[in-house]
């Protein structure tokens, strides 16, 4: 599919911030970023998913489509992706975690990106919490998602290398589905706020300090005393990546 827009700028002059999108950007405490670009009604559930994946300490970025339909003319491609905001948190950033969302209806994780090190680490955390993931391979079916192109924005960090999550659209929908579902069953709000709540639950369930302390270089980032987690949920999903992030920071991943 060919995109409407081959710049931000082409994007702004015919689209409105607050109207038609939206930018939301945290800067963290450590040298990371977690980014959605294509957010929102774009492609649906990463902006919530890579903004849990952050929690308070790394940096996060998404863009966020808002428009009743035809939110898909708001994708920039990750190699023309030029957003000055988003310019500026990849450029602070040694290392960068790009969230995007994927067609297939099968319930599964493609990992791309230069950085194979973090790839196949968070890879590995994500199988153990039970979830279906392939590294994307040149001569593969998915290949259009490995993000290897160096002008891949995950790719334009301090260390020129990074990753991209590609997570199917059936895993999208079902960890979104859970976390509306839970946030129901506690008589909590869905909608924006609803997000929220489910938010600060998976960063709750992970062992996040909603403050934005920073773990110990090293320390692994586990569970709450006494908290059960139920198979495939986002704080799982959450605390594979996170906790993949952390063992990378430790220098525990393969070079």
């Amino acid at each position: 599919m060919t995109d409407k827009y081959s710049c931000f700028e082409h994007l702004s002059a015919n689209e409105s911030r607050g109207a038609d999108y939206e930018i939301v950007r945290r800067l963290g405490i450590s040298e990371i970023a977690v980014i959605g670009i294509h957010g929102g009604g774009i492609e649906p559930g990463t902006s919530e998913i890579a903004e849990a994946v952050a929690g308070p300490d790394h940096s996060f970025y998404t863009l966020k489509g808002l428009k009743e339909e035809a939110n898909k003319d708001l994708h920039i491609t990750s190699t023309k992706f030029d957003e000055p905001e988003a310019r500026e948190i990849v450029r602070r950033s040694k290392t960068v975690i790009s969230i995007h969302g994927c067609s297939e209806a099968e319930e599964i994780v493609f990992l791309g990106g230069l950085d194979t090190a973090l790839s196949r680490c968070i890879e590995e955390k994500l199988k153990q919490a039970g979830f279906k993931t392939s590294l994307t391979k040149k001569d593969g079916k998915f290949r259009r998602l490995r993000g290897r192109n160096k002008r891949n924005i995950c790719n334009r960090c301090g260390r020129g290398m990074g990753v991209q999550l590609e997570i199917s659209k059936g895993l999208r929908a079902r960890l979104l589905r859970h976390e509306d579902t839970e946030t129901r069953r506690r008589g909590e709000k869905t909608g924006a706020e609803g997000v929220g709540a489910a938010r600060e639950r998976a960063w709750r369930d992970t062992g996040v300090n909603p403050s934005g302390a920073l773990p110990m270089l090293g320390q692994r980032v586990v569970p709450m005393p006494g908290r059960r987690f139920p198979s495939g949920t986002l704080a799982d999903f959450v605390r594979a990546v996170r906790e993949a992030i952390e063992e990378y920071r430790s220098g525990k991943c393969g070079a």
